[in-house]
């Protein structure tokens, strides 16, 4: 047995010199490819006059349909190291609906010119929360698939690393106005959790 084992022993050594392996190119050409996350941060959209709620317009159009706009303000210098190391990122975030109706939101940052760039072919829609019969919130909705991942094309990464401004904009579409929604309208709100995963490639021995 110890016979055996010798001799894959020495049949393993002359493999490895046969091969002829550079170790020293082998390292010099050794990249480390970590993924990181970063937060952005969170968002909080209400209706924008709390002091009047809303009342319905007529007696034949009894919901409310209106747009809320919230800013996120970030600064990704320095966060994921050199442009040229990034090989992918994903933008992911959570969309908490509390209002009973459905919503619509969008995303879009600002770059350094001043322009719109969208992170998304299309609104997202999230479905209505759930209330209970006398309109309190019971049950909050959360955009699907959790967390929600948008892959960033590279055009959109060099943008991103410059910009300063990510825009978040939610349409509430049809909330019925009942006297019982109106009375729990205070409570009702919608929430966004946004953050970047990025891939990175690394060189580990760059002289």
């Amino acid at each position: 047995m110890r016979l055996s084992l010798s001799i894959l022993f020495l049949v393993a050594l002359l493999l490895v010199a046969c091969t002829d392996i550079d170790s020293d190119r082998i390292s010099d050409s050794f990249h480390y490819r970590p993924s990181l996350s970063v937060p952005l941060g969170k968002l909080s959209l209400q209706y924008d006059d709390m002091g009047e709620l809303p009342v319905p317009p007529s007696e034949t159009d009894t919901s409310l349909t209106w747009q809320e706009r919230d800013t996120l303000y970030f600064d990704m210098s320095g966060s994921l190291g050199e442009r040229q190391h990034i090989l992918d990122l994903l933008l992911q975030f959570d969309i908490t609906n509390g209002y009973p109706a459905i919503i619509d939101v969008d995303l879009y940052f600002i770059d350094d010119n001043g322009w719109d760039v969208y992170l998304i072919p299309s609104p997202i829609e999230v479905k209505a929360a759930a209330i209970a019969e006398d309109g309190r919130l019971v049950k909050e909705q959360h955009s699907i698939p959790y967390p929600y991942q948008v892959p960033l094309s590279s055009g959109q990464i060099d943008a991103l690393l410059l910009a300063r401004q990510l825009v978040i904009v939610a349409r509430v579409n049809d909330l019925p106005l009942s006297s019982d929604i109106v009375n729990n309208f205070p409570d009702y709100n919608l929430y966004a959790a946004l953050g970047i995963q990025a891939r990175l490639e690394i060189p580990v021995n760059d002289d």
